[in-house]
């Protein structure tokens, strides 16, 4: 059977800008509470309140964080998935950074972030997203960055999913 077209869409203003204006994260807490507090609804997911407590806000720099999701499609085998890809830096290693970026390469997380365009998104909710790459680093010269840099990553059913302001503003420590 056919997948139906759901909608038209028109000629858009030229008025989106790309980047991402914060990023909050919490540890992926397991497939049974995603089940339970999580409920997507036409590509919109709200949180019920037991879910919404133990997410920490990171601040992005201007200019240095991005989001991609490439739909992944194999006419042969019949399979489609999209690959996510969240990346973003810390500036002036310290031992904090340091501490955040070796808990972060060990334990798949939730990301929910802010683009520049007032939009907010939530990343890995099908089955967390891990750290594939990132590096601490001081650079050479007096220009280059003294921090980290990371990327995050989710293999997911689903194009990325959306929450709304409200949502994503009741995340909290």
């Amino acid at each position: 059977m056919a997948c139906s077209l759901i909608n038209s869409i028109p000629f858009a203003c030229r008025d989106s800008v790309g980047g991402i204006k914060e990023i909050k994260v919490k540890a992926f807490p397991g497939i049974a509470d995603i089940s339970s507090y999580f409920t997507a609804s036409s590509g919109v997911v709200t949180i019920a309140t037991g879910a919404l407590t133990l997410w920490y806000q990171y601040y992005v720099e201007k200019e240095t964080a991005s989001f991609t999701d490439t739909a992944n499609n194999n006419i042969q085998n019949g399979t489609s998935f999209m690959s996510s890809e969240l990346k973003f830096v810390f500036n002036k290693l310290s031992a904090t950074i340091r501490n955040e970026f070796n808990v972060l390469r060990q334990t798949p997380v939730l990301l929910a972030f802010r683009d520049m365009n007032d939009a907010y998104w939530l990343m890995g909710m099908d089955n967390g997203a891990d750290m594939t790459a990132g590096s601490l680093m001081t650079g050479a010269a007096r220009g280059d960055r003294s921090g980290a840099d990371i990327t995050f990553a989710s293999k997911d059913a689903n194009p990325l999913y959306s929450i709304s302001a409200a949502t994503y503003n009741s995340l909290d420590t």
